[in-house]
């Protein structure tokens, strides 16, 4: 909408129309649907870039074993380890403000369980005030979560924009959709990477260069549930 343009503007960030935008998923979607979504109905965690393809053995020589690559958490372990952690109407331990579900997943829970608004909520705060500092220019996220690689950019940021989306209903004084706007209009396909280098001319452990090179859909799935979800909520 109008007024997100112009905070946006005021923020320093690139001014996207809302048709713009638009255009701009219907092009992302298309990818995904025509291109990367399997015939069993799912996608894969990574496709090559250059023809959308699962990767090989060979894209994968000289790379080591990486432990990301098992598989994800679902949302029910997700809701089953809130309530776990607030059997006492505390925040739960590991939450609080590290991991985008911290953000989105507490959202949900204020529907779900009204009554402990008071635990959702700082969840849902803490959370937004970690992550908003660390997001780039270019939509990337700045994070460094392995000693092998060091501070590096993830694209993995959509995950905090759909986290943002959902969360600024209960923030309205937050600048939470504008700031998944930032990431939705500047996030692309040469950016939905798991991993990549810190910035300009610098480049990747070699054990990590094939991740860089990959599509990674856990950066473009939630980049196109963010746009849609905004889309519901009216925010563009």
């Amino acid at each position: 909408m109008a007024v997100w343009i112009f905070v946006l503007a005021n923020l320093g960030f690139a001014e996207m129309t809302d048709q713009e935008l638009e255009r701009k998923a219907l092009r992302i979607q298309t990818i995904l649907e025509e291109h990367t979504l399997q015939e069993h109905g799912m996608l894969p965690m990574f496709v090559r870039a250059s023809d959308y393809q699962l990767p090989t053995a060979k894209d994968y020589a000289g790379a080591y074993r990486h432990r990301h690559l098992h598989g994800k958490t679902e949302y029910l372990c997700e809701i089953e380890r809130l309530y776990a952690g607030c059997g006492l109407d505390n925040i739960p331990r590991g939450g609080g403000g590290r991991s985008t579900r911290d953000l989105y997943m507490p959202s949900l829970m204020m529907e779900l369980d009204p009554w402990r608004h008071q635990i959702w909520r700082p969840m849902m705060l803490g959370s937004w005030r970690n992550a908003k500092g660390s997001i780039q220019p270019d939509g990337t996220q700045l994070v460094s979560f392995s000693r092998s690689l060091g501070p590096h950019r993830t694209g993995r940021s959509a995950q905090w924009a759909r986290g943002m989306v959902s969360a600024q209903r209960w923030f309205p004084n937050e600048p939470m959709a504008q700031t998944a706007h930032h990431i939705l209009e500047d996030l692309d396909i040469d950016t939905f990477r798991f991993v990549m280098a810190p910035e300009e001319g610098k480049t990747l452990p070699p054990e990590w260069k094939v991740e860089g090179e990959l599509i990674d859909h856990s950066s473009l799935v939630p980049w196109l549930l963010a746009y849609w979800e905004g889309r519901y909520y009216e925010y563009w």
